[in-house]
């Protein structure tokens, strides 16, 4: 019924089908009354659909408007009421309030009144993040972020040929008093801390089919203890060495955005913005991948999300967002990145609670920026997409989102 509403509101000639040429998904409702270009997102939708929808909805309009269609100055986005539409409407309020210039987004919202049902234009405000869950996070990283890797994950560092693929994973969903999660060029090889730990490849969100496979092959898991300390060290050797250990190229290990997220905190990427190089935020040289995976909140009740890069240029921090080709190409997947970092950016501007953090690091919250990470295209794929990157660039402009390209190598 709700989804039937939507269709209602949005008037006649609504369309279903996927556009592939302008990156519109199967889920969305569209339609153009009186030249205003509409959205509609169904009642089945998650939190990411309804951000999508609306960064999809920016990309409409300049297609449209590069097509000389000249569409009304204003575009709107209908929510059918479901499940996730309290969750999602803090998010989007935050990325209507951060969008600057042309075109003027309207939400509207399906009523809870069943008796008169009809779409409300949404006058909320972004969210404010001075809530338990903010002050929880902000206290794993304080803890985690004092500690540093003693007895076996200090020494499995030290002993390895692989060390400068290695880095030791603040677990920043939990307290500080667990092990460090090890990776292995962003692939998750293991738990490790001052006494024991596991070697373990499969199962988790950072492993893959192929890194998990090898592993297999190799021998599988591994208790790590102060007498197979040395088996450990070769049993990551080995695995690296599978997964094509080449001098100055990342491991195709199956997942590439951990990849160059690793190679970028570590350093070993180089990011520049304007012409001025970033940093990572903790020391250098460090076994430890500070910045990486800080949580965040998109709404105030909703789950906790994971920025992938927190950097430096001074005292002002930059919240990175990376993504490599992937389905979604050159439009979608990377537009969609912008609403991301627009949403990591207000949450670090928002919370209190992480206040001291950003202090203890001499970084100023409130000078934060945000930028999109990707590979940087061969010649001749730029030329294809340029279309597609010229969408892109209007869109983060709007958002002031910087949109930067690295070289990455086999990533590119």
């Amino acid at each position: 019924m709700a989804n039937e509403r939507l269709r209602q509101w949005m008037g006649r000639g609504v369309v279903e089908k996927t556009d592939a040429a302008r990156g519109l998904s199967i889920r969305l409702l569209r339609n153009v009354d009186g030249g205003v270009l509409t959205i509609g997102v169904v009642a089945e939708s998650e939190v990411d659909h309804h951000v999508h929808a609306l960064l999809d909805l920016l990309a409409w309009h300049h297609y449209e408007i590069a097509a000389r269609t000249k569409p009304a100055n204003h575009v709107r986005i209908g929510l059918a009421r479901g499940n996730k539409t309290e969750l999602a409407l803090p998010a989007l309020r935050t990325l209507q309030r951060n969008h600057t210039g042309s075109p003027h987004i309207e939400i509207h919202v399906e009523s809870r009144d069943d008796a008169e049902p009809q779409f409300i234009l949404d006058e909320g405000d972004p969210p404010t993040f001075d809530g338990a869950d903010p002050t929880r996070y902000a206290k794993y990283l304080e803890a985690w972020y004092k500690r540093e890797p003693t007895g076996l994950a200090q020494e499995l560092l030290r002993r390895s040929p692989d060390a400068e693929r290695l880095r030791l994973y603040p677990q920043l969903s939990q307290a500080a008093s667990g092990q460090w999660s090890l990776r292995l060029d962003g692939l998750q090889v293991g738990l490790v801390g001052e006494s024991s730990g596991t070697l373990q490849v499969g199962g988790t969100e950072s492993s893959s089919q192929i890194a998990a496979k090898t592993w297999r092959m190799l021998g599988g898991d591994l208790a790590v203890t102060p007498d197979t300390l040395d088996d450990a060290v070769n049993r990551i050797h080995q695995l690296a060495l599978s997964l094509g250990d080449e001098p100055g190229e990342l491991l195709d290990h199956g997942l590439p955005e951990h990849a160059l997220e690793s190679a970028v905190v570590r350093g070993d990427i180089a990011v520049s913005i304007g012409g001025r190089p970033l940093a990572p935020i903790g020391a250098d040289p460090s076994r430890i991948a500070h910045g990486s995976q800080i949580p965040t909140l998109w709404s105030p009740d909703g789950t906790v999300r994971y920025l992938d890069a927190l950097m430096r240029d001074g005292q002002v921090p930059w919240a990175i967002e990376m993504k490599v080709k992937a389905g979604g190409g050159y439009g979608a997947y990377l537009r969609h990145a912008v609403g991301q970092a627009v949403l990591y950016r207000h949450f670090l501007r928002s919370a209190p609670a992480y206040v001291p953090w950003f202090a203890h690091h001499s970084l100023d919250p409130q000078a934060l920026r945000a930028a999109v990470l990707y590979p940087r295209p061969t010649a001749d794929v730029q030329r294809k997409i340029a279309g597609r990157i010229g969408n892109l660039w209007l869109i983060a402009a709007a958002f002031d989102v910087q949109v930067v390209t690295v070289d990455a190598g086999r990533l590119q």
